[in-house]
């Protein structure tokens, strides 16, 4: 530290000579990173729309996790999320009040958010009730300031001016019905249920069951009504699952006319061009009599269409939500379709990432982690994410992924060294090797040393090739876990030489040869996942070639053996001193001497102990540890299955941060997998609705003090969050003085960034002027300075 004293008032005399003269100058060159720490960012998929609403000049689009905004001005889009204001998840359907101007968000649980210009207000009461029964929000029927909500629960009247619940209608007899709609046609207030259409007079009190009667004269009077509508002055209902399915009008005389035939309505709507009808994948607008057809599609230029939900404007434009584009508008001037929304991944289901060369890598596998391994037969393949944009592999980009039969991609390894290169693993069909961002070819039993499964027929004949494991050791070999064959691991050289490794063994292999996950440790030891039977180590030794000097261990739950927490391992990291952290059914453990892993005196693992509230336990104790990702200040990030995610400290005693639903905007608690951006200390945290990142205070340290950026600089008088220092060695001495050389604060660096709140040592915002922020290695040397401009 003395050195530190020494170097830093050296540097110190220097800045006071020339800081003040030159900063007019040298202001402008103040470099900015991106991104606030601390921050999320959603990675969603607002294709998959659900429902469409218009309010004024906006279009809102709703997808499952958030809802993005058209503006028909300016041709604008915009998302709205739990990031920035919704209070949930799983959005049903959305509703607008045109003449109040409100947008009204149901989610599926029962919560509801109410949007008016640009505040959104939360109303959770009918999530929190003890009510019990399908609070699901099936339909909002609005009457100026009245919003009627169809439920599982009866009829609920929200006032739209005090944000309450004033009545809750029961129907009839007073047992609980579902309610799928409802309308106000002719002085009646008309209900959708499961047991058929029942009305009450407005006049009556609706609040009492037996003001309300069964419409009779339906043509299934008994039989559920799913939709509704008044359009034209005629009420129009569908029935779904009879023998004469479709959708009926009256005109309130007691008779019924068959309108439209088809058992599968997905909704039907009034607007102010006429009745909207969807099939999902057939359209149809009524005339504003709600009767004649006069416009329908198939398609949204030559485009499948897979509509949830459609709305019109006054212009005459038609807007869809739809199940796999997002938001279509078909114009009305000439009748072509446009396709609307946010970029983001092709959808939200996320397996597996990795993060090398400035690009996210991600797979969409199957559903299951942890789970049998079963194949699912997902054919939605990867994704990759770089400077904003997003590329899809896929079925419908890629047909060759259908004609391998690509099901199912579990794995994906990007090179360490080479830019838009990866391999993507198959739990079916091989694995793809991708390069300069197209498959270049297909990898599976035939010219190489991976095998078939036993006993295991293709419906194609060909032989299924499960690979669930990649990863290429210090000469370029890469190796590949080959699940349920005989010799489960293979190894491919730069030359194209192929050879698999059965395993065996005293200490090997029994007769499980499912083979999962795979690293590669500092010692070039392979450590691979074996499902449900805890890990394998093997050693080569000097020759690929000769097995003589071949090693191999296996290690499970048992003393002596492993010693892992369970056989069932879900996750395994190497961190940055080299030890070998282990993610399981029932918590997680370290190896903290691999090197002697394949030898004599190979020690079990060790779990971490750890107190909390006077009571110590192992760390994540009966705990389903999913995955784990180790950041650039060498601390552990801990996914889980159902208690969200944790940022623990180096050696995994201290929790640093702790997220899930309750208090971040993380979709899910059921965390699938997470990578890490060294370079700016992003984490992508994959979940079981999808995948968001958060800007962490940590990033990789550099081999010397650089001193490359600050963010934010200037830090403006309305900024509150934390001021990094980037470009730092690992657990660098950072201190920051004033002009004066006083020290303001000090710290060390998480990685190689550090964080200063803009605050003194007694937490008092620090004054209007120019900072210094000193900076050396933990030895004293390799110093930096970096100039901050604070004003308050």
């Amino acid at each position: 530290m003395s050195r530190l004293l020494i170097s830093t008032d050296l540097l110190m005399n220097k800045y006071i000579i020339v800081g003040i003269s030159l900063f007019v100058l040298l202001s402008s060159h103040f470099i900015t990173a991106q991104g606030k720490i601390g921050e999320w960012t959603d990675h969603l998929d607002y294709k998959g729309a659900r429902s469409v609403a218009i309010v004024g000049n906006q279009v809102f689009c709703a997808s499952s996790n958030g809802l993005f905004v058209f503006n028909k001005q300016d041709n604008s889009v915009s998302k709205i999320n739990r990031i920035n204001g919704l209070s949930d998840i799983n959005i049903g359907l959305l509703q607008s009040n045109q003449d109040r101007e409100q947008l009204i968000v149901a989610y599926v649980n029962g919560n509801m958010d109410i949007i008016q210009s640009g505040i959104i207000t939360n109303f959770a009461a009918i999530k929190n009730s003890t009510a019990i029964g399908d609070k699901r929000i099936r339909h909002i029927f609005i009457d100026g300031a009245r919003a009627y909500l169809s439920t599982g629960l009866g009829v609920l009247e929200f006032n739209l001016d005090r944000f309450e619940v004033s009545n809750t209608f029961t129907i009839n007899d007073g047992n609980p019905r579902h309610v799928n709609a409802t309308v106000i046609f002719q002085d009646r207030f008309y209900a959708a249920t499961e047991d058929g259409l029942f009305y009450a007079d407005l006049t009556d009190d609706l609040t009492v069951g037996l003001n309300w009667q069964q419409q009779l004269d339906i043509p299934f009077p008994f039989s559920e009504v799913h939709h509704m509508a008044v359009q034209g002055n005629k009420l129009f209902i569908n029935q779904k699952g009879v023998s004469a399915a479709g959708v009926y009008f009256s005109i309130g005389d007691g008779n019924w006319t068959y309108s439209f035939g088809a058992d599968n309505v997905v909704t039907i709507r009034e607007s102010p061009i006429g009745l909207l009808i969807s099939l999902f994948y057939y359209n149809e607008v009524k005339a504003e009599d709600g009767v004649t057809a006069i416009l329908s599609f198939t398609d949204y230029n030559q485009l499948e269409a897979s509509t949830q939900d459609m709305a019109a404007d006054e212009e005459g434009n038609i807007w869809m939500a739809d199940a796999s584009l997002g938001l279509v508008k078909r114009n009305v001037n000439d009748g072509l379709f446009e396709v609307i929304a946010p970029g983001g991944p092709f959808g939200n289901r996320v397996f597996d990432l990795d993060f090398k060369q400035d690009r996210l890598w991600v797979t969409t596998g199957a559903t299951d982690r942890p789970g049998t391994w079963n194949n699912f037969y997902i054919m939605d393949g990867f994704s990759t994410f770089s400077d904003g944009e997003w590329r899809y592999y896929n079925q419908k980009t890629e047909p060759s992924l259908s004609d391998q039969v690509f099901w199912d991609a579990v794995k994906v390894y990007a090179h360490p060294k080479k830019a838009n290169f990866a391999w993507v693993g198959s739990y079916f069909s091989g694995f793809a090797e991708v390069e300069n961002g197209e498959i270049a070819r297909y990898i599976s039993d035939i010219g190489t040393s991976l095998q078939g499964r036993v006993e295991f027929v293709r419906p194609d004949n060909l032989e299924w090739v499960g690979i669930a494991g990649m990863c290429l050791d210090s000469d370029e070999n890469l190796w590949v876990t080959n699940s349920l064959v005989p010799e489960p691991l293979s190894v491919r050289t730069p030359d194209n030489v192929w050879k698999s490794f059965d395993l065996a063994g005293p200490q090997g292999l029994g007769n499980n040869k499912q083979l999962l996950d795979l690293i590669i440790d500092r010692q070039g030891q392979k450590w691979a996942i074996v499902n449900k039977a805890g890990l394998i180590v093997f050693d080569e030794g000097e020759s690929i070639e000769d097995e003589s000097d071949d090693k191999v261990r296996a290690m499970n739950a048992s003393v002596g053996t492993g010693g892992l927490p369970s056989n069932e391992v879900l996750a395994i990291a190497e961190d940055l001193d080299g030890e070998i952290w282990v993610a399981t059914r029932s918590g997680m453990a370290v190896f903290y001497s691999p090197f002697d892993a394949l030898s004599l005196t190979f020690s079990d693992a060790r779990q971490i102990l750890v107190e909390q509230d006077g009571v110590f336990q192992f760390l994540f104790e009966g705990q389903e540890v999913t995955s784990i990702a180790i950041d650039g200040a060498n601390r552990k990030w801990v996914g889980t299955f159902g208690n969200g995610i944790f940022l623990l400290s180096e050696d995994g005693t201290d929790e640093i941060l702790r997220f899930n639903t309750t208090n971040s905007p993380l979709p899910s608690n059921t965390i699938t997998d997470i990578a890490i951006d060294p370079k700016s200390g992003r984490v992508y945290i994959a979940t079981a609705e999808g995948l968001m990142s958060y800007l962490s205070d940590a990033i990789q340290g550099q081999n010397s003090n650089i001193c490359s950026t600050v963010y934010p600089n200037p830090v403006r008088e309305n900024y509150t969050g934390p001021i990094s220092i980037s470009g730092l060695t690992r657990d660098a001495e950072v201190r920051i003085t004033d002009t004066r050389g006083n020290l303001i604060f000090s710290t060390q660096s998480n990685g190689g960034r550090a964080i200063w709140d803009g605050r003194n040592s007694n937490g008092q915002r620090v004054a209007t002027g120019v900072y210094f922020a000193l900076v050396a290695d933990v030895v004293g040397g390799s110093e930096c300075v970096s100039k901050i401009l604070v004003i308050k």
